[in-house]
């Protein structure tokens, strides 16, 4: 929900996408190694391929991959910094928002005519301009993060291309910018990137993000506990950002332990304002948690393990039955409708969500 928000399967299927998440969170594969492997695979290696769902399905438009790469690895939304800098947020500006397109905009996606599928194809030359609708000033850019250096192309020589472009053809340069992108963002000098994965493990534990929206990361609204998140932060790195031990340690903490049950004054748990962690802040189901919990409280998930170790026991490998990871996969494969259902009605498509309001339907 985090990197796709519900959006809906064009190239690769959810259920490829979420198996080689939960494969990535068996193997408690780092979030650096995670977050690369996702930007840089192009979709051909059958192996790889469930991890181009992040570009693929969002059909490789450059500026639905440039904002989302900003909101989701970085925190900060700059789509209004699009066609000029920002109106409201000082730190937003035009020339950033194209300087993390200028990584994006060589590649396209390409159709094999033979299987039909798509992957990510690139060219080696192409330049990215904008132009601020207020002064009507043409800039150009090269590939940067913020106000870092410019990454500038290496010296071309006589070949740009490993294969060159032609009809039906998948061209793939020598020096890739998608490539880059994966390097730079992830790169240890760059503090968001884990500030960023930091905070949003923070409001997925806890109800409410150091930062808030998880998103709108700017000087006018800081994070709520600075020294707290640099501690976690800082942790993530020397711990070669494992997402599972710093999982472990937020449900460790007194503060995650805590009552929800104010002791003084009672806390507003609607507000906006609640960045005091001193009480737990109730956290309401997201519309998946919701399908799991009224299957569990119906009867379902029982029901539906029972028949799945039946059958399995009439099998020639029916010991495998009493196997945990093949019951947790048999389930979420056999009730993934009635998840689908429930995120239909209750969720939003294409959109950071924090809160969830039940409709009258």
């Amino acid at each position: 929900v985090m990197l796709m928000e519900r959006r809906a399967s064009k190239h690769i299927t959810a259920e490829q996408w979420e198996q080689y998440l939960w494969e990535s969170f068996r193997q408690n594969k780092p979030w650096l190694q995670l977050s690369r492997e996702i930007l840089t695979a192009d979709g051909t290696d059958e192996q790889t391929r469930p991890a181009a769902r992040f570009m693929l399905d969002r059909e490789l438009n450059v500026d639905d991959v440039t904002r989302d790469i900003r909101r989701i690895f970085l925190g900060s939304d700059l789509q209004c910094a699009q066609c000029h800098d920002h109106p409201a947020i000082d730190d937003y500006l035009q020339r950033h928002y194209y300087g993390l397109a200028a990584f994006i905009n060589r590649s396209f996606l390409f159709k094999d005519p033979k299987t039909k599928k798509s992957s990510i194809a690139e060219k080696a030359e192409g330049e990215i301009e904008f132009t601020s609708v207020f002064t009507s000033e043409k800039e150009e850019t090269a590939p940067r993060m913020l106000d870092a250096p410019p990454i500038l192309d290496p010296p071309s020589g006589d070949e740009l291309y490993k294969v060159k472009p032609a009809k039906n053809i998948r061209s793939v340069p020598i020096y890739s910018r998608r490539i880059q992108l994966a390097k730079s963002l992830s790169d240890s000098d760059n503090v968001a990137f884990r500030q960023n994965i930091a905070n949003r493990l923070w409001a997925l534990m806890m109800g409410r993000g150091f930062v808030e929206p998880v998103d709108m990361w700017h000087s006018a609204n800081p994070p709520s506990h600075p020294k707290l998140l640099n501690l976690l932060t800082d942790s993530l790195l020397q711990h070669d950002y494992d997402i599972k031990y710093l999982l472990r340690e937020l449900a460790l903490t007194k503060t995650y332990q805590r009552s929800s049950q104010s002791p003084g004054q009672a806390v507003d748990q609607t507000s906006g304002d609640f960045t005091d962690f001193s009480v737990t802040r109730l956290k309401p189901l997201s519309p998946e948690q919701l399908a799991w919990s009224m299957m569990q409280a119906t009867g379902v998930v029982d029901q539906q393990l029972a028949s799945l170790i039946a059958k399995q026991e009439k099998t020639k490998e029916k010991q495998i039955a009493s196997d945990p990871v093949w019951q947790e996969q048999s389930l979420n494969k056999a009730l993934r409708g009635n998840i689908a259902n429930f995120a239909r009605v209750f969720g939003a498509e294409g959109v950071q969500q924090t809160r969830f309001d039940a409709s009258a339907d």
